[in-house]
């Protein structure tokens, strides 16, 4: 089934680091593109075999806690036991053997990015300042952190060199920077931007400024494919509801997956293969939001399945390499 979509902003690619004089111009670019139409999958339950283990931060047990799902066994297995603190936004390194993950259980009131063991073990803390700091994403390499940071200003995009601890901003001068995403490779990163343009994808390679997606959309939350021949990102379609675009850098091809009895599909993760995308789901009859993790067909082809289910809201899914 396919459905035409329509929205508010945008996702674009930002040639830079900082806002260019030539923002405007590309803000009123590919303005004639005709809205993406959408695939809706039906939804069926786990059972299958494949190899794979996803992480994500749930409040199933109470307070955000950092939690594993095994593909092969369908077993969640606990990794975080705070109790009066919040553990969130889990994000494998490229090498499969760290967690990096925001805290607030060093001062009990803002959040911190910090590191740990894969296999579970006591949190290392990485910012000690008093700003809140969210999205934390590895470099391609592994040797930085990425995290979005609010403090005197709006939000901003920062890199963490884990060798010696130095901070520096990625973005400048752009207005609430924020969830970052490093392509595959290195010299790209993703990122949302809240503003006039709508929402940007900053490539550190000088070339200037030209929108990824159609501006009618109101888009979020990119991911690349670990191949780097695709970004995946939240479309919001109107209050509460929101699907999954997948579009290639440099096209104007939108590819939109919505999921049969799902309202809101947020968060999106590539698997290591690049064949399924990972997100937090939303069932429209939820009171309160109760959210699963889903898996669904980066093609378009075949079912989508939910992988959790229960009690509490299963949020920020991502796959070990």
């Amino acid at each position: 089934m396919r459905v035409a979509l329509v929205a508010a902003t945008s996702l674009f690619l930002l040639m830079s680091c900082g806002r260019r004089p030539d923002a405007a111009v590309a803000c009123a670019a590919n303005t004639e593109t005709a809205p993406p139409t959408a695939t809706r999958l039906d939804l069926v339950e786990w059972g299958g075999t494949m190899a794979g283990t996803l992480a994500f931060h749930s409040d199933r047990e109470g307070r955000h806690r950092l939690y594993t799902f095994d593909l092969a066994s369908g077993r969640t297995r606990r990794l975080t036991d705070g109790v009066a603190h919040h553990d969130e936004q889990p994000a494998w390194s490229p090498d499969g053997r760290t967690i990096a993950f925001v805290t607030n259980q060093f001062d009990g009131r803002t959040f911190d990015v910090a590191v740990m063991d894969a296999a579970g073990g006591p949190a290392r803390r990485l910012t000690t300042d008093l700003a809140h700091e969210r999205h934390p994403a590895w470099s391609h390499d592994g040797g930085e952190v990425l995290f979005s940071r609010e403090s005197d200003g709006p939000m901003a995009v920062f890199r963490l060199a884990l060798a010696g601890g130095a901070i520096d901003p990625v973005t400048h001068g752009i207005e609430r920077a924020m969830m970052a995403a490093a392509a595959p490779g290195g010299g790209a990163i993703a990122l949302t931007r809240s503003g006039r343009c709508g929402l940007f994808v900053a490539v550190q390679d000088g070339r200037g400024v030209r929108p990824l997606s159609p501006p009618a959309l109101d888009a979020a939350e990119p991911h690349w494919a670990p191949d780097g021949s695709a970004i995946a990102y939240t479309v919001f379609t109107g209050g509460s509801t929101s699907d999954i675009a997948v579009q290639a850098p440099g096209s104007q091809s939108v590819r939109v997956l919505q999921v049969a009895g799902m309202t809101s599909l947020r968060q999106p993760a590539w698997s290591p293969d690049a064949a399924w995308i990972a997100v937090s789901a939303a069932p429209a009859a939820a009171r309160p939001e109760n959210r699963d993790l889903v898996l669904l067909p980066a093609s378009g082809s075949g079912p989508a399945f939910r992988l959790t289910s229960g009690a509490g809201s299963d949020h920020a899914p991502s796959w070990r390499p």
